[in-house]
């Protein structure tokens, strides 16, 4: 069992675990934001929502104390508070967000100094845990300035540096912070061995422990439960990219890759938001094989992920992905249909077995291997897509992955 090796475990008083960042249950988010073009994205969401949840999974007493991310376009200049929640077991308690510039920052740090205080208060620092989504960094680094002084373990998640986050501030005073609140923390969580290797000396916390978290599978995405989006056809040769519509991330390749493959009786259905959404949507228009269907609802992307013929990421190698993982890959897999994605550098080798690999990053190669895997008999793609499955729900499970963060509190 998780915390054995704690103090307070051992005298019978049950660990308790917090979880700061941007993550929310589905309800809160669909009602604060709805699911349209412009919503905040929710895949590093998922990430810190399976972490907690991984803890939970484990015994283990767990809350997610979470920042909304609300944006300008949204109650600017307004207050935001929301009502504690639960999804699926796991506890939320929401920070009010006070929408004005500056003003935001400032708030969101004072009130995660006052919440550190009252666990403290409430609970003992020795009885307590937390981790920071470091991106939720004014919230973060009041957390981190309470704990550190109250003597509470806590441990910095960095799902993205700075420098390469799309549309992340490119401030020095931003990185200053950055750097500040990971060298506040007592260990680091990183998505790959070559993120860790850059952040710890470039924020002075050399020596820290830290851990490998590249990617969490939710068992969600295997449930008959959710429902697919009901105005999507799924009939023919079905291939599906949910994510983020930006450039960077490779969108338009996979639209003209596709185009080129023109596999008859085949669509490729589009999910997500972001600067390319107009673009995508103006071509599916024009293109009756090209369907984007906007922002769906993570559940009901999870079932149409299980629908569909073939799934991709079409995110090239680049400076930055050395530095992240592209976690939509795990969620793919976990669905049980086989995935068309790049070997980009911060992959385990270990996953290579699992996915269909074009022979180049380049709009001819990814049509060929599209046209391929899409050609394949059934039998074929699906246990192609069902060893994938197989393979992360045993390695790269909530509790799995989650047992880490717990052996890096142990080592603090």
């Amino acid at each position: 069992m998780a915390g054995i090796h704690d103090p307070a475990a051992a005298k019978g008083i049950p660990m308790k675990y917090f979880h700061v960042s941007a993550a929310m249950p589905e309800k809160e988010y669909g009602d604060l934001f709805g699911f349209g073009k412009n919503s905040p994205g929710q895949q590093a969401q998922r990430y810190n929502k399976l972490l907690a949840k991984g803890l939970a999974d484990l015994g283990n007493e767990t809350c997610v104390l979470s920042v909304p991310p609300i944006p300008r376009s949204v109650r600017f200049f307004k207050k935001t508070s929301l009502p504690g929640s639960t999804e699926n077991g796991l506890e939320y308690r929401f920070f009010e967000v006070l929408n004005v510039p500056v003003i935001k920052n400032v708030f969101a740090y004072f009130q995660g100094k006052k919440a550190i205080k009252k666990l403290v208060k409430e609970y003992g620092a020795e009885n307590i845990r937390v981790s920071c989504d470091l991106l939720s960094l004014s919230a973060s680094l009041g957390v981190l300035k309470a704990a550190r002084k109250a003597g509470v373990k806590i441990a910095g998640v960095v799902t993205d540096l700075p420098s390469f986050l799309a549309g992340a501030p490119s401030s020095r005073l931003y990185g200053k912070m950055f750097a500040k609140a990971a060298s506040l923390c007592g260990g680091i969580v990183a998505v790959t061995k070559q993120a860790a290797a850059k952040l710890l000396p470039e924020t002075d916390a050399g020596g820290k422990p830290f851990t490998v978290i590249e990617g969490i599978a939710s068992p969600e995405n295997i449930s008959a439960d959710a429902e697919a989006p009901e105005n999507i056809d799924f009939s023919g040769k079905t291939v599906l990219y949910a994510g983020g519509l930006e450039h960077e991330y490779g969108i338009m390749t996979l639209v003209f890759a596709f185009k080129e493959a023109a596999v008859p009786d085949s669509r490729l259905i589009i999910c997500g938001a972001g600067t390319l959404a107009d673009e995508i949507e103006r071509i599916a228009a024009e293109d009756g094989s090209v369907v984007y269907a906007g922002v769906v609802p993570n559940s009901k992307v999870r079932a149409a992920e299980k629908k569909v013929t073939l799934l991709v990421n079409p995110r090239p190698a680049g400076e930055f992905t050395a530095y992240s993982f592209p976690s939509k890959n795990i969620e793919y897999m976990s669905s049980g249909t086989p995935v068309l994605a790049y070997m980009l550098p911060g992959i385990p080798e270990e996953y290579r077995e699992f996915m269909i690999i074009p022979a180049a990053e380049d709009e001819k190669s990814l049509a060929e291997a599209l046209r391929e895997a899409l050609n394949l008999p059934c039998d074929i793609l699906r246990k192609k897509g069902e060893a994938a499955a197989e393979f992360v729900m045993a390695e790269k499970s909530p509790a799995k992955q989650a047992a880490k963060l717990i052996a890096l509190f142990d080592g603090m």
